[in-house]
């Protein structure tokens, strides 16, 4: 991190001795909701969560979530729970680990696997060893189908031209997103006799390449020692200039098939324009022959499939 070093030493004090850059996260959007079917057949158990945002949540860098980091935690969003009994890297914090359409997450939980701030959570339910046969639905015919709520309390006719991505099933219904401008969850049946008439299945786009999570671990590596390295230049400069300023940090969001590494605060990216384009060659060396490409640009780094 030699190259940071010196870029922190050239515009550490340009920014103003004592400033602190905020750190509110870049929004970054990422959806991925399909998978290759060969992992598609695999079984998970499964929870639903009402009220998400009391969730005690962190992403798969296990870095606090902001708002936009939520986004895919939403109400009644299907999480697969990849490991019930996790611990965070600290070797001593409890959680869970579950996917939501390729992000991965951990959940705060207590020493007996139960979530952290259960009690405000409100509907919550878990299913055992479901199947995961995503795909998606047109429907074709307004009226015909309806979509209970996750609760089974209420329920609304679907629409001409609603579509929705199917996840597992249950008891002869289908778990589904809706998707579209008002997304929402629910139970649904799609009557095989009506296929064509009453609904079709729009066969999904699926992922050409998956990353591999060697290659993400490495990265990860490679940003907190960015991280780290930024820390202790602020640091010791603060020491000797008696004024602290709160130094640019590096976030990282994935998914199975995209990584975007992030630098903030956005202004920081011209003092450290050198070190993004030593870490985005870097990234280049680990992805040789994996069919993903590096883009920096501004204050961010993409990995993205060819």
């Amino acid at each position: 991190m030699e190259g940071i070093a010196q870029e922190v030493k050239r515009h550490s004090y340009r920014s103003g001795a004592g400033r602190s850059w905020p750190l509110d996260r870049y929004p970054i959007f990422l959806a991925f909701l399909f998978l290759p079917s060969a992992l598609l057949s695999q079984s998970y158990d499964v929870m639903i969560v009402e009220k998400t945002n009391h969730l005690v949540a962190y992403d798969s860098f296990q870095q606090s979530l902001d708002s936009e980091s939520r986004i895919p935690l939403r109400s009644f969003a299907q999480m697969k729970i990849l490991n019930a009994r996790d611990r965070l890297s600290d070797g001593f914090t409890t959680c869970m680990k579950v996917d939501v359409d390729g992000e991965e997450f951990y959940l705060l939980t207590d020493n007996v696997g139960r979530l952290s701030g259960r009690g405000s959570l409100g509907f919550v339910r878990s299913f055992q060893k479901r199947v995961f046969d995503i795909d998606t639905v047109e429907i074709l015919a307004a009226g015909r189908l309806t979509l209970r709520d996750p609760g089974e309390r209420t329920q609304h006719r679907l629409s001409a031209g609603d579509r929705c991505i199917r996840y597992f099933s249950d008891a002869g219904r289908v778990y589904v997103k809706r998707v579209g401008n008002a997304e929402s969850y629910g139970w649904a049946s799609f009557p095989s006799e009506q296929e064509r008439k009453w609904w079709k299945v729009v066969h999904p786009r699926l992922a050409q390449n998956i990353l591999s999570p060697n290659v993400v671990s490495r990265i990860a590596a490679r940003i907190r020692e960015a991280n780290n390295a930024l820390l202790q230049i602020y640091f010791q400069l603060g020491k000797e200039s008696g004024n602290r300023s709160q130094p640019p940090r590096w976030y990282v969001r994935s998914n199975a098939t995209s990584l975007q590494c992030v630098l903030q605060p956005p202004a920081a990216a011209v003092s450290y324009n050198h070190s993004i384009k030593a870490l985005a060659a870097t990234f280049e060396t680990y992805l040789l022959g994996t069919g993903y490409s590096v883009h920096a640009a501004g204050n961010r780094i993409e990995v993205t499939g060819r």
